[in-house]
């Protein structure tokens, strides 16, 4: 009997494997044979490893220049034509809007889109360029996204967004919450007590993610509790809204934050940790740092955006705030470092919400029954 081919088209192979390695592998488990179409990067071969069988395609993740875009559309094309894929899921902005277009060229038996958030041209639409890319971007979804498609959505504001604008039709949404997290990588663990507590940032350094908010609540904070302030994330120099290497190594200089890069072991740097922040104004579909972070027991300060308030249930698991509100941020960790029992009683409510709604065995059974519907 013939294996159904089931192909990912992914911007870089790091999100593959940070997002859906574990779909993946489960898919594989199913009986599909598993292809990854990805710009090449070290970890490339590591995709290999699983025993996927990738392909390279040409993007660029930052780059608003047609003929790149251009190219990348004809990697795509090439990709489907060679491989005809029974089933093809498309991830991230550029793969599923440039995929879609090409698997028009093509037939394929099941398009799933998943829209994972909108991403940084939807940050401060007031300003003009952005409100035409904004248009640009929706118009773009629109044509790329057959009828008989399917769209998985992981927050309702985005699902909401695209039938209004009429992108799509309410029959072709579905909704899975985050992208799931192991919950036995992520463990859960009692809060190692200290008279030195750390107060996690656990992100990529991007303007929106909200690290100047974190920042700046460090400065409020300084005279008045003591914690480490931690920030563990790397630069990302594709993104024209990444921090610069000089402003971080500046903040390290002023003793206002630790900066450890990108940390491959997470799960042991979260349980070291007291509280998570991730004061993001970042459009994304839930942030998989917040589910990580409830899954191991961590009382969380996020903001009241969409996605981090599916994750974060204020005053029962965390606590919202405002959107760059860096004293809103700093009374927070000041109330939660004075209060160990109700850090204690938010991580544990985090826990059961992520074994109850966001563990990969719930998010990645639900996506493969989206491939056989």
């Amino acid at each position: 009997m013939t294996r159904k081919k089931l192909l990912f088209i992914v911007n870089i192979p790091e999100f593959f494997i940070s997002h859906r390695l574990s779909l993946a592998l489960l898919a594989q488990l199913k009986g599909y044979e598993v292809h990854v179409a990805t710009t090449y990067s070290q970890n490339f071969k590591k995709i290999n490893g699983y025993g996927f069988k990738c392909h390279k395609i040409y993007l660029k993740r930052g780059s608003l220049n047609f003929f790149n875009d251009l190219i990348t559309f004809i990697s795509i094309y090439k990709v489907l034509k060679d491989l005809k894929p029974d089933v093809l899921h498309l991830l991230t902005a550029k793969c599923n809007i440039y995929g879609g277009l090409a698997s028009r060229l093509i037939s394929i038996s099941r398009v799933v889109h998943a829209v994972t958030g909108l991403g940084y041209i939807f940050v401060d639409t007031k300003k003009n360029y952005k409100k035409i890319l904004r248009k640009t971007v929706l118009f773009l979804y629109k044509i790329s996204i057959k009828s008989k498609s399917v769209i998985i959505f992981q927050n309702k504001e985005n699902l909401e967004l695209f039938v209004d604008k009429g992108i799509i039709d309410r029959r072709q949404a579905r909704l899975i919450f985050g992208s799931g997290v192991n919950t036995d990588t992520y463990f859960y663990s009692e809060e190692l007590m200290t008279d030195n507590p750390i107060v996690l940032f656990p992100s990529r350094l991007l303007k929106e993610k909200g690290v100047e908010t974190f920042v700046e609540a460090s400065k409020i904070l300084k005279a008045r509790v003591n914690v480490r302030m931690y920030i563990a994330g790397k630069l990302d120099s594709e993104n024209p809204s990444s921090i610069s290497k000089s402003q971080i190594d500046n903040w390290v200089e002023h003793g206002l934050v630790e900066w450890g890069g990108h940390i491959e072991d997470m799960p042991t740097l979260l349980s070291q940790s007291s509280i998570i922040c991730l004061p993001t104004y970042y459009p994304e579909g839930i942030p998989k740092a917040l589910i990580e972070a409830a899954s191991s027991g961590r009382a969380i300060i996020t903001t009241d955006m969409p996605g981090c308030n599916e994750i974060v249930q204020n005053n029962d698991n965390g606590i919202l705030i405002s959107i760059k509100s860096s004293d809103q941020l700093a009374r927070a960790i000041i109330k939660l470092i004075n209060d160990a029992p109700l850090r204690n009683k938010y991580g544990k409510n985090g826990r059961k919400l992520v074994l109850e709604k966001f563990s990969s065995e719930i998010v990645d059974n639900a996506t493969l029954e989206v491939y056989a519907d």
